[in-house]
């Protein structure tokens, strides 16, 4: 028996060795299969990495820094990488990822060798590039910012494309290597049942426990592997989708959204619509700050630099920084190709990003927010037009239609002057005389504004009043100017397409107005008396006496705001003498005569008790007899000082209207007549009434340049001043 035995155990303890040997390779070769394919997916890492380093480059050659450390890792990832997807291609020996070495052979597997086809395509793309840049530095030759960015925008491109297809091939060598332990195990089971026909005449049971718990250590090793390597593929395949998701994001969100580091750097994740909103075809490796400083004015630079410096300052609450965000709405100006600039209003919002207790970068979202800032300046408009329209209807709502109306068809007569006297033409010459003779047209445009203001004054129109106030004190200021050029006028020209705009507006409101109470009747004028209290009228029946009951209220209203008291006494029947159409006229010249007399003739209250007048001074219109050549005669007088002639003599050579040593040889009533001199007035400062120089003649102007009359002036000092009307009768 002993020598029946004996074979057996021989037999049975060889199969033993043998099966306890499988099974040792098997886990071997379980631990080898996790480690190529670990090797596999590590593909994808070194090409991210071998991005990373391109961009690094990109951004030190732009900022002029070394970029020595970036050359070795960019060297570095692409050796590694090519020797590994060289192994695959080819067979060799490799590194795998727990720094173990490992022996890669070549796969049959179709699948497989068509994906890896796929990578080697994708990697000869890569590597051309980043040979490309190492080449250059290992000769010496520079690096440009051009030649940078053509590089990394290329690898950025096919960076992805070679991760997703590093993880396929993993996953597929993964399926070859498992189909091919399956086969291993096979025979693994095979091996057993043998040995346990061989041992089952032998009490060897201890073998079989020994050689079973080897099997189950084994499968165990092989199962903690695979389930690490299914955690591995997990993780690969959920950062890429992640990846996927986020420049999904990132190519839809409407904002331009970036990370930026201490030195405003932005990152390599930003949003595809920041290229549009900053205009810039790379952000990534550039400098935020620089940026904007090509888009801000200086002053607004320095204080978004020092905004940069406050996020990044862990000390300060980022509540408390960002309420003073100066970048929450700022205007930008890009260069337009064809010339000039594009305005652009631009949001900013940032949020710090901690590590531990030190802000390592912020995350920015810009909005371009132009058509909400255009939407609010034009409701700003709206608000602003509203309330304008509604103070001139203030204004207008207690003055007759018929007298609005006709205050209307005045204005837009002088602004037809005022067009008239601003040719664009006649301002192109710069020519020293050229440019001198600009000043008549001036002094043309000012008296169409006096005499608007004037008339609006009359009908208690205050809006249009203060409006022409202005209009007059810019010409002003232009007209005591050495020189003028045609630059001079272009605020005046500005100033009439307001004033203009105004009278428009004023029509538009009459006519709705006119459309609200079609059947409304004039209330009675009520006048003022001379100590301020109203006095009640009846309505006129003509309009002479409408004129009349106007007048008496301008004047009284005048005399209250100069501090004077005065009567008015207008006679109907003279201003009746003139006929409708010279009404408009007479209205011009006796309201400029009415503010003359109160300006400069009429004392206060106290002058004329000190000298025995009565508080109140006096306003006297009659009629006179017909002139020579059949014109229509109409005396105004007061009953003021009279003309200063001294005074007058002595302002006209200030005001260089004339030569000291020609007003020296001027008689009375050639000094006199140098009132209706444009410019001249004896008022020692310019106001409402007076010291613009330009109210007599626009009397002399009405009077004898347009209606071809005449004009008388008479003054007796201390006692009164009348200046007699000529006209012709209207055709």
């Amino acid at each position: 028996m002993l020598y029946f035995y004996l074979p057996v155990l021989l037999i049975a303890l060889g199969l033993s060795y043998a099966l306890m040997e499988n099974g040792q390779a098997l886990d071997d070769a379980l631990l080898g299969n996790q480690r190529v394919a670990g090797t596999a997916t590590r593909m994808g890492t070194l090409a991210e990495q071998i991005e990373k380093s391109l961009l690094l480059i990109e951004r030190s050659v732009r900022e002029e820094q070394p970029v020595a450390s970036a050359i070795y890792e960019l060297q570095r990832s692409a050796d590694r990488l090519d020797q590994i997807i060289g192994c695959f291609n080819d067979g060799g020996e490799t590194v795998a990822p727990d720094n173990s070495r490992i022996m890669i052979n070549p796969l049959t597997d179709e699948r497989a060798v068509a994906s890896l086809q796929e990578l080697n395509t994708i990697w000869f793309g890569i590597k051309n590039q980043s040979d490309k840049v190492i080449r250059l530095v290992s000769q010496n030759k520079p690096l440009t910012v051009p030649l940078m960015r053509e590089v990394s925008e290329f690898v950025h491109g096919q960076a992805g494309r070679f991760s997703e297809q590093s993880l396929a091939y993993s996953k597929r060598l993964e399926q070859v290597l498992k189909d091919k332990s399956s086969g291993r195990q096979n025979l693994q089971g095979i091996g057993n049942a043998l040995a346990m026909l061989a041992w089952g005449a032998m009490p060897v049971v201890f073998l079989l426990n020994r050689t079973r718990r080897a099997r189950d250590l084994a499968t165990a090793t092989a199962r903690e592997l695979g389930a690490k390597q299914a955690q591995l593929e997990q993780k690969t395949t959920e950062l890429s989708t992640s990846k996927s998701e986020t420049d999904r994001i990132m190519e839809t969100v409407q904002e331009g959204l970036l990370l930026m580091d201490r030195e405003s750097i932005i990152g390599a994740q930003y949003s595809a619509e920041l290229r549009g909103i900053l205009r810039i075809d790379s952000p990534a490796g550039l400098s935020l700050l620089n940026q904007l400083q090509r888009l801000l004015t200086e002053k607004m630079f320095n204080t978004t630099k020092d905004y940069f410096a406050l996020l990044f300052d862990a000390r300060r609450k980022e509540k408390t920084v960002l309420k003073v965000n100066p970048l929450d709405q700022v205007e930008v100006h890009f260069s337009n190709p064809a010339g000039g600039f594009v305005t652009r209003h631009l949001g900013f919002n940032f949020r710090r990003i901690m590590d531990g207790d030190q802000v390592s970068r912020v995350f920015v979202a810009i909005k371009d927010i132009t058509a909400q800032v255009e939407l609010e300046r034009s409701l700003r408009e709206a608000e602003k037009k509203k309330d304008h329209q509604l103070e001139i209807l203030l204004n207008i709502i207690h003055v007759e239609s018929a007298a609005v109306e006709e205050f209307s068809q005045m204005a837009r007569r002088e602004l037809q002057q005022i067009n008239e006297a601003l040719k664009a033409e006649d301002f192109a010459a710069s020519l020293a005389h050229q440019a001198e003779a600009l000043r008549p047209r001036l002094q043309r445009v000012f008296s169409s504004v006096h005499n608007i203001k004037g008339n609006a004054a009359v009908l208690g129109l205050e809006y249009f009043s203060k409006a022409c106030m202005e209009f007059e004190s810019r010409i002003s200021e232009l007209l005591s100017k050495a020189t003028l050029g045609g630059d001079d006028f272009i605020s005046i020209v500005i100033l009439q397409s307001n004033l203009k705009a105004d009278l428009a507006e004023l029509h538009e409101l009459q006519d709705k107005l006119g459309k609200l109470r079609p059947a409304a009747r004039p209330l009675p004028a009520q006048a003022p008396s001379p100590t301020g209290s109203a006095s009640t009228a009846a309505t006129p029946e003509h309009a002479e006496d409408k004129l009349a009951a106007t007048l008496e209220a301008f004047a009284i209203k005048t005399a209250q705001e100069l501090g004077k008291q005065v009567t008015v006494d207008i006679d109907s029947v003279a201003l009746k003498n003139f006929g409708s159409q010279r009404r408009a006229l007479l209205r011009d010249v006796l309201i400029q005569l009415t503010r003359n007399a109160l300006a400069h003739s009429l004392e206060t209250p106290e002058q004329r008790t000190s000298l025995g007048k009565p508080a109140a001074g006096t306003i006297r219109v009659s009629a006179l007899p017909r002139g020579e050549n059949g014109l229509v005669g109409l005396l105004f007088r007061d009953d003021g000082q009279g003309l200063n002639l001294e005074r007058i003599r002595a302002r006209a050579v200030e005001r260089r209207i004339i030569a000291a040593e020609e007003a020296a040889g001027l008689d009375e009533n050639q000094v006199a007549a140098l009132i209706f001199e444009p410019g001249l007035s004896t008022a020692s400062e310019a106001g409402d009434h007076a010291g613009r120089g330009m109210g007599m003649d626009i009397i002399r102007t009405k009077v004898i340049d347009e209606a071809g009359g005449d004009l008388h002036l008479q003054s007796e000092p201390g006692m009164y001043c009348e200046f007699g009307i000529y006209l012709p009768e209207a055709a």
